[in-house]
């Protein structure tokens, strides 16, 4: 019965057949992922289109056509929760990344771990207004990662596992990223540049319009562990203020309607004083 499954199989489209189209649905939730980040974080500033969208593409596709290449190596419930694994973490990394620039207007990195952690008690209110704010975001970033849970199993049930599929996944990924790097050379190079983010430095805004926010953070624990030049990461807070409650509360309108306006403590007057030394001139004289 399997023999005869797997025979009808080998004779459908190569479109229409499980391993196939399986792989493209975990290569493009990631990409959908960062569709959307990109769009919540778009602005005048940092506009939508860019070079960065098709070298975004190019790399993403080629890093986890390749987790799905060897992942046709492994039995189908193994597969199944190394894949998901993958794509989860992934999921939250964008969710995250969305909802800190809102708040900070930067991308989250390693280097401010630490600082992001002390202070996230202090930042709760805020983060929770910005979560609301982009929910919309959020529910669309998250949406193939739920569909793949609920469906992914079975649907992945009649794929096999097979050398032949792996490396011809494995060898179509090499062939992308040949394709990144050949636009990656031929680009202009220079401070900032894509050549330059690739390879000398970690500067997470430009390298997340660039490369996308999980090619980022893969540079950036490359960086983190290797050494190298994390140190000049100048974008992200690595020091966050203590916001006490009564600070992060909106401000209200005044019985006018004008906005109020922020004032500063009055400085205590300096009242001046005669200065006086107590001597005895009588018996200095003697």
């Amino acid at each position: 019965m399997a023999q005869s499954t797997e025979k009808s199989v080998a004779k459908w489209p190569l479109w229409k057949r499980p391993a196939v189209w399986l792989g493209a649905w975990f290569v493009a939730m990631p990409l959908w992922c960062e569709l959307f980040l990109r769009l919540s974080s778009s602005s005048a500033k940092q506009p939508f289109f860019t070079v960065g969208i098709p070298l975004t593409v190019l790399l993403t596709a080629a890093i986890f056509g390749l987790f799905y290449g060897l992942s046709l190596l492994l039995p189908a419930k193994w597969r199944y929760g190394v894949l998901t694994a993958i794509v989860g973490f992934c999921t939250l990394v964008c969710m995250v990344q969305t909802v800190y620039f809102r708040i900070f207007d930067t991308y989250f990195v390693l280097f401010s771990a630490r600082a992001l952690g002390d202070a996230i008690g202090d930042y709760d209110s805020v983060m929770w207004v910005n979560i609301l704010r982009r929910l919309g975001y959020l529910l669309l970033e998250v949406a193939p990662f739920v569909l793949w849970c609920v469906f992914g199993w079975r649907k992945m049930k009649p794929v096999k596992p097979g050398v032949r599929k792996s490396l011809a996944t494995v060898v179509a990924s090499v062939a992308l990223y040949v394709v990144f790097f050949v636009v990656l050379a031929v680009l202009p190079r220079g401070d900032l540049t894509p050549w330059h983010l690739y390879w000398n430095t970690l500067e997470i805004n430009p390298s997340v319009r660039n490369f996308g926010a999980l090619n980022s953070l893969r540079l950036d624990v490359k960086y983190q562990l290797f050494g190298g030049a994390v140190e000049n990461v100048t974008d992200g807070p690595t020091d966050l203020p203590a916001m006490s409650k009564s600070d992060k509360s909106e401000p209200t309108p005044t019985a006018t309607g004008t906005e109020p306006t922020a004032t500063t403590p009055a400085t205590p007057a300096f009242v001046a004083k005669d200065q006086v030394m107590n001597l005895d001139f009588a018996a200095l004289a003697k």
